[in-house]
């Protein structure tokens, strides 16, 4: 398939400043900053300046080209589920969404881009940090649907800015995207949810620019990831290297290899009504409330992002060789029995397996991902004629606990049950023969918010 050919757009501070809703919201901000009306219009249209963005399709089509090439260099395809892509063609068609993805890596963006393009799915309205914002990057991503956003601050203009210009997005009912994470995992297990642009998704469906807003969960994941050895050297004290174009060229680069596929997920989306109710129920806009209602909104989605995200073969096979001390391979034989009970469990809990976790299950199978893990040096092998034996390579125990991360949410019911259970056995006051003293809702809810599951 190829993309469809779409029509040119720009959203510019002239195209925000002419909604009906500026002038009034624009008041208010005099009001509330006490400055002169003209000094406060001109620092917002600077900043709306700054948030301007468009689609040009030739640009667009370019950057489809170039992020097909990039994914392309080091991955055999992109697998997205066709069912799900034929729900995601109506829900696109029908009502305005926000799509809330994962966030592993910056090839995310290509996975994404390239994707919606080869199955005709629309253009996504990017926001991205504006670390991103270097030259020629910025420039170009500019007319290709991107927002640079700055991080969190406390310059009252920007944020007016920003929310009217987000605003008029939704009234034009451009689908839109970021990463709720607000930034790359760098340990493989889906990070706490950032706000911030999730309450100007509140904020336009509160004013009425729409009947209703469809939060689209996306999840990503990589069957072996490049950026996994740079999140290693971090967490042993390097320090994070500055985007810029020799960066950028460094990045590419180093995608060149063989890292298996991406696979990218859409779970069960989540209407605002649904949710919250009508607009008129939600609290104060800057109530504890209001914070606690954009809070359960985030992990809403956090936990269908986590429900949606495939289980790779890669994951299955570092879960279980991590498991064991350095200094003590696993048989190939013992690993596929392992391999064999998890796929069981996983098949009882509606998981959702790549082809290639599937394919564990066959001789054939594990030896390709062993192929693949080998390749990249990941794992090392050995065979003293009787038996052939693989465990995680000396100094890549992070890198392969990355992987293994991707999945640590479906062992975590399993886990706080067996917490409840250990502080139950352990409580002094409560004899064997009695009653339990521990109540195991109290303790599992203590356990899940130190993990932000609730």
């Amino acid at each position: 398939m190829t993309a469809k050919t779409t029509r040119p757009w720009s959203l510019r501070a002239a195209d925000v400043e002419r909604s009906p809703r500026y002038a009034a919201a624009l008041a208010a901000l005099v009001a509330q900053l006490g400055l002169p009306p003209t000094e406060v219009a001109h620092r917002s249209r600077a900043c709306l300046e700054e948030l301007r963005t468009g689609h040009s399709p030739s640009v667009y089509r370019r950057i489809v080209s170039a992020g097909r090439a990039l994914l392309g260099s080091g991955y055999a395809g992109l697998d997205y589920d066709p069912a799900q892509v034929e729900r995601m063609r109506t829900l696109f068609a029908t009502q305005p969404t926000v799509v809330l993805s994962s966030h592993k890596s910056y090839l995310d963006g290509g996975a994404l881009t390239v994707g919606f393009a080869d199955h005709l799915l629309p253009p996504l309205t990017v926001f991205a940090g504006i670390n991103m914002a270097f030259w020629p990057i910025g420039q170009v991503w500019r007319r290709a649907n991107g927002v640079f956003i700055r991080r969190a601050g406390h310059d009252a203009a920007y944020a007016f800015a920003l929310r009217q210009q987000f605003g008029t997005l939704i009234e034009r009912r451009q689908p839109l995207q970021w990463f709720i994470e607000g930034t790359r995992s760098r340990t493989g297990v889906l990070g706490p949810p950032r706000l911030g642009l999730l309450v100007y998704t509140v904020d336009a469906w509160r004013e009425g620019r729409c009947d209703d807003l469809v939060l689209q969960p996306v999840a990503i994941a990589y069957d072996l990831l490049r950026d996994a050895a740079e999140y290693a050297r971090e967490a042993r004290g390097a320090g994070k290297r500055a985007e810029t174009l020799g960066w950028l060229v460094r990045f590419v680069r180093e995608q060149r290899g063989q890292f298996g596929r991406i696979y990218v997920r859409f779970g069960e989306p989540l209407t605002m009504r649904a949710a919250v109710g009508s607009p008129d129920r939600l609290p104060p806009r800057e109530s504890s409330e209001s914070r606690h209602v954009l809070e359960e909104l985030a992990r809403e989605v956090c936990r269908r992002i986590e429900a949606a995200m495939p289980v790779t073969a890669t994951a299955l096979v570092t879960l279980h060789l991590l498991a064991r001390p350095p200094a003590r391979p696993l048989t190939v034989t013992r690993l596929r029995q392992l391999l064999l009970g998890g796929l069981a469990q996983l098949g009882d809990q509606g998981a959702a397996l790549t082809s290639a976790a599937r394919e564990l299950a066959t001789p054939e199978g594990l030896d390709r991902t062993l192929d693949l893990l080998t390749t990249n040096g990941l794992v090392v092998e050995s065979d003293d004629g009787a038996s052939r034996a693989v465990a995680i390579a000396p100094g890549r125990e992070l890198e392969a606990a990355y992987y293994r991360n991707t999945i640590l949410h479906r062992l975590r019911d399993g886990a706080l049950a067996e917490l409840v259970a250990r502080e139950a056995r352990s409580d002094p006051a409560s004899p064997r023969s009695a009653p339990c003293a521990v109540d195991p809702i109290a303790v599992l809810r203590s356990e899940a918010e130190s993990l932000w599951i609730l």
